[in-house]
């Protein structure tokens, strides 16, 4: 990872629930507070949506509206980063009806999917505008939920494939991707995993506060700093770098006979 000219995109991974989105969400809330209208934000994360009793009746979609592209044609010379908008990803029912996207007992809203989620990834890029733009693209997550859209996984191929590829757009993406369940890889996973502009980073609860400071600090830098330190500010990462081989279902590189899939 050393020897990358960019700043690679982070993934994080871990146990569900370790705290992956609230890292997600405290290092760009602290890139925002720091650096303004400097660095937008586009993409989307995903959180629970709870019912009047507390209880989880699903999961939410929730995206930022403005993107580098938007910011970059402009016509002023500040953006103002919107608030965040949400809208449903799933919800719970009764019960599995044949033939619908389900994920467990949970109904996914493939429109909503293809609308906000990939909507929200795929409006960055290069303008014809001279002014540079500094974007953290969030992807969070790569998950089971969004792959049932069909657009879904060609669209995060596309983002990590053209980003940087604009000396006026520099744009790093901050996602998160799910480990294996039940001995079952993820094949779309593992492909993102394999990219070797991708440094992807070990999520536990013991290491989840540190990383959180650590990485609102380097991405900040990255975004808005030349390449010159990036060996360095890459290297300080390496101690919490995943290190489940590609393909494998757990760390020590085991693999079961249907430890591949492609959803």
């Amino acid at each position: 990872m050393s020897s990358m000219k960019s700043f690679p995109h982070i993934f994080l991974t871990g146990h569900p629930s370790v705290g992956k989105t609230t890292i997600i969400k405290g290092v760009q809330s602290s890139i925002q507070q720091k650096c303004g209208s400097n660095v937008i934000t586009s993409g989307f994360y995903t959180e629970e949506c709870r019912g009047k009793d507390g209880n989880r009746i699903g999961f939410d979609i929730v995206y930022w509206p403005t993107t580098a592209a938007a910011a970059a044609a402009a016509p002023t010379t500040t953006t103002t980063q919107q608030e965040p908008q949400r809208v449903a990803l799933s919800r719970m029912m009764d019960r599995v009806q044949k033939g619908k996207p389900f994920v467990g007992k949970y109904l996914v809203d493939i429109d909503n999917v293809a609308k906000y989620a990939i909507g929200s990834i795929s409006t960055g890029g290069e303008t014809t505008s001279n002014k540079k733009s500094h974007e953290l693209v969030v992807l969070d997550e790569i998950g089971k939920m969004e792959m049932l859209c069909p657009q879904f996984i060609p669209a995060v191929t596309k983002l990590l494939s053209s980003t940087n590829s604009s000396s006026s757009n520099h744009r790093i993406v901050f996602g998160t991707l799910p480990t294996p369940r039940y001995g079952r890889v993820i094949a779309d996973v593992e492909t993102v995993r394999a990219r070797d502009d991708v440094l992807v980073l070990h999520v536990t609860k013991d290491n989840r506060d540190e990383l959180r400071e650590l990485l609102s600090g380097i991405l900040q830098k990255a975004l808005l700093e030349t390449k010159d330190e990036n060996s360095d500010m890459i290297e300080s990462l390496e101690p919490y770098r995943y290190t489940r081989p590609i393909g494998a279902s757990s760390l020590n590189g085991d693999r079961t006979s249907n430890s591949l899939n492609s959803s």
